[in-house]
């Protein structure tokens, strides 16, 4: 039984960077703003386009080559600031505006009013994607600069002189990205309400974005969702090398488990949960663990896992939310959703990865 769910909220992250959850996931999808976008697309986390744009991507393309050259007025926060306000500007002229802004022209007829919310939508997401990639790539080069700075040092050793020289880049940090998280989830909940889709389960990268749906929940439901599931994953930055080798020997090593997790956590998406399914997630759980402290592929000598320097060991919680995923991202978006076939799915999960010590059993 296949095992994925939806990457949200983040528009920009790579495949490498969820090498410990794709350990338990067959695949995390990836949202994108419009279809044709397969830039970091790979067979396990596949590309999805909500709604998409068909007749006028051309016109949407050329909107984005106009973004990519215009750098001094990104920079500058133009572009990124007029974005902060696309989902509650609800000016038809706003996104002609903007192009007749980077153009220097008038000329630009404006989309339809039905389209002009998605418009906006995905015009915003682009921006978040451009700028974070930015935000890496500098991010990176810092990175780089430190590493050789450190190596002169060490050249240096003892020669103080030097060193008060070397300006130290250890505190410098590329700036976070100005489009705001709860503007990105709105974005896609706007798209994804318009998709073909009724997706059963989130993955979220971050607890903000995670917090962002389990407020909503506890409006709408008067309670916090409950956590079904904590599993231990392997380390899998410890090795990434041989990283798909290793991955199919775990997969392996868990395979049944993996299958009955699988059908038990859909099961319950579909019906809700019950005392029996409750309880047999629980012994899964306990074999997951077993499997994780006896089989892993990245353990050490000893059989131990090995953590990477500095970091505990990785976990995937799995949360139950008490409204189907597309509820909530209705209720977020202030609109009412209405499904265009029977639902599918009583409730949604939300998947987390965390590394911190846990508070209750899983």
């Amino acid at each position: 039984m296949q095992l994925s769910a939806y990457h949200f909220p983040e528009t920009d992250i790579a495949t490498a960077d969820l090498r410990n959850q794709l350990l338990f996931f067959d695949q995390l999808i990836h949202l994108k703003a419009h279809e044709g976008d397969t830039e970091d697309q790979d067979e396990l986390c596949p590309a999805y386009t909500p709604a998409p744009l068909a007749e006028d991507l051309p016109r949407f393309k050329q909107l984005l080559a106009e973004l990519k050259g215009n750098e001094a007025a990104f920079y500058q926060g133009q572009l990124s600031n007029m974005a902060l306000e696309y989902l509650e500007n609800r000016d038809p002229d706003t996104i002609s505006h903007i192009i007749n802004t980077l153009q220097g022209s008038a000329t630009t007829t404006a989309p339809s009013a039905q389209r002009h919310q998605l418009w906006q939508a995905r015009l915003l997401l682009k921006l978040a994607e451009l700028l974070c990639r930015e935000q890496r790539e500098l991010q990176e080069d810092l990175t780089r600069a430190n590493q050789r700075q450190g190596d002169l040092l060490k050249e240096l050793k003892g020669e103080a002189e030097m060193q008060d020289l070397m300006p130290s880049l250890a505190e410098v940090t590329a700036p976070h990205f100005p489009i705001h998280l709860d503007k990105l989830i709105k974005a896609w909940g706007h798209l994804m309400l318009a998709g073909d889709r009724q997706p059963w389960c989130l993955h979220c990268f971050t607890n903000e974005a995670a917090e962002a749906l389990f407020e909503v929940n506890e409006v709408m439901s008067g309670k916090r969702p409950s956590r079904l599931l904590r599993l231990p994953l392997p380390q899998a930055d410890v090795d990434p090398h041989h990283y798909e080798t290793k991955r199919q020997t775990w997969r392996q090593e868990v395979a049944e488990c993996r299958e009955q997790l699988a059908g038990e956590l859909q099961a319950i998406a579909a019906q809700g949960p019950t005392s029996s399914s409750l309880t047999h997630l629980s012994r899964l759980a306990a074999l997951w663990t077993s499997a994780h402290e006896q089989h892993n592929p990245w353990s050490g000598p000893t059989g131990a896992p090995v953590p990477a320097k500095g970091c505990a060991t990785p976990h995937l919680e799995i949360y139950l939310l008490s409204q189907p995923i597309t509820t909530l991202l209705a209720r977020l978006c202030g609109r009412k959703h209405t499904a265009t076939a029977a639902p599918q799915w009583s409730h949604g999960l939300l998947a987390l990865p965390s590394r911190r010590t846990a508070t209750c059993k899983g």
